[in-house]
């Protein structure tokens, strides 16, 4: 997770064929650093997929993938939180400040 201060957050959730250093995925994540500098980008492996480990065969469960994706959102958000804490931002996030969800 890159963080930068003040910009919109994204994440990057792939598909089932993909990973998250695919083409469309290294082409949103370029594209947003530079149409908004001080945005970041979060992407990861879903299990089975890409650099995560595990078999996607015996690994990968439904219940399995909202539970990896709700950790990221919640590790995302708990550093977005402590940037504006530290940045003394605001209580109401602006919305060039929101979490975007790229699915």
């Amino acid at each position: 997770v890159s963080s930068s201060p003040g910009g919109p957050s994204f994440v990057y959730l792939h598909g089932l064929q993909s990973v998250r250093a695919g083409v469309k995925s290294d082409a949103l994540a370029e594209k947003v650093t530079r149409t908004l500098p001080d945005g970041t980008v979060t992407r990861f492996d879903l299990r089975g997929h890409g650099t995560s480990g595990g078999d996607l065969a015996t690994n990968f469960t439904l219940s399995g993938l909202l539970s990896d994706c709700s950790a990221v959102l919640d590790e995302v958000d708990r550093r977005l939180s402590e940037q504006r804490t530290t940045d003394s931002a605001p209580s109401t996030v602006p919305a060039d400040q929101q979490l975007h969800v790229l699915v």
